[in-house]
């Protein structure tokens, strides 16, 4: 069985390197990300660089996720969503739990 996966606010697509880091440990486990969502270009940039289908095509972004309709979203299995990193790195205030956005 093939898990489907859709990656929410990917940034450079933390998700998904956990997924081939756990598929080099567990070969047997299939999975395909069929999309994802972020809307800052640079990290965009990163995720489309590090990140393909089984073809080497680009997966699909689908952008801001506050704009997305589900009903147009592809089939999936698993939502995967990462933690917002600015407020721990040098991108943000760097106030980690504490910052008010």
């Amino acid at each position: 069985m093939k898990i489907r996966v859709f990656e929410g606010f990917a940034g450079y697509g933390g998700a998904s390197y956990g997924l081939k880091r756990l598929k080099e440990n567990n070969p047997n486990i299939e999975y395909e990300v069929v999309g994802y969502s972020e809307f800052d270009k640079f990290a965009s940039a990163l995720f489309d660089a590090n990140h393909k289908t089984k073809d080497g095509d680009t997966i699909k972004n689908w952008g801001d996720i506050t704009q997305i309709n589900p009903d147009e979203l592809p089939d999936f299995d698993m939502f995967m969503g990462g933690f917002p990193c600015q407020p721990f790195s040098s991108a943000g205030m760097q106030m980690g739990v504490e910052d008010p956005y």
